[in-house]
């Protein structure tokens, strides 16, 4: 994969992951760029969005409502989380599931 496709891929799937703004600023294309120079997949990205999406959903209901996420920024944290544990695979799987019996 070419470093453009690997950003518009990255961009598309930021912009269809649960709990985003739906747009994308030129930091988040910088971002995308600068994470295929580091060699991250789109698997590890893919894994970061579903642990995000899972858990802001599936916190206390009784917390305050989360702002939507404005910025791929957002999941460095989970990102940098995913390439320094092995996360099994059945896992995100089950989250995936669980996820889209909420409409996630």
């Amino acid at each position: 994969m070419t470093r453009v496709e690997f950003v518009n891929k990255v961009l598309a799937l930021y912009l269809t992951a649960d709990g985003t703004s739906g747009r994308v600023s030129r930091s988040d294309r910088l971002l995308a760029g600068s994470l295929y120079d580091q060699g991250i997949t789109v698997d590890q990205l893919e894994m970061a969005f579903t642990l995000t999406a899972a858990r802001r959903r599936f916190r206390d209901p009784e917390y305050p409502a989360l702002s939507p996420i404005r910025s791929l920024h957002y999941f460095v944290p989970v990102l940098e989380e995913v390439k320094s544990t092995s996360i099994p695979d059945e896992y995100v799987r089950y989250l995936r599931y669980k996820l889209s019996r909420l409409g996630g």
